[in-house]
């Protein structure tokens, strides 16, 4: 996956409604990594689940939304990316 600030966090798909949960200052699940006013960058294998993800994500109330469409592009085009570290035990 791309490399990430310290401050990313990573969620899978379905998890992102439950984002309405932790951004909301009344939900005891707050969490103010997930504020709407944090910027958010989504990204998926091909580009349509991310796309999907960012509507989801701009109707929840978050503004600043990019999505970054299809990782494989990405990392084909060489953009940084962490990969794995072999512990040779394949």
């Amino acid at each position: 996956m791309p490399r990430s600030s310290k401050r990313a966090a990573k969620l899978p798909a379905p998890s992102i409604t439950r984002a309405a949960c932790w951004s909301s200052e009344r939900s005891p699940y707050y969490d103010k990594t997930f504020e709407t006013a944090q910027t958010i960058i989504v990204y998926c294998a091909s580009g349509g689940r991310s796309a999907l993800a960012g509507k989801v994500l701009k109707d929840m109330g978050y503004s600043q939304v990019f999505n970054m469409g299809a990782f494989k592009d990405w990392a084909e085009s060489g953009g940084p990316v962490d990969k794995p570290i072999d512990m040779g035990m394949s």
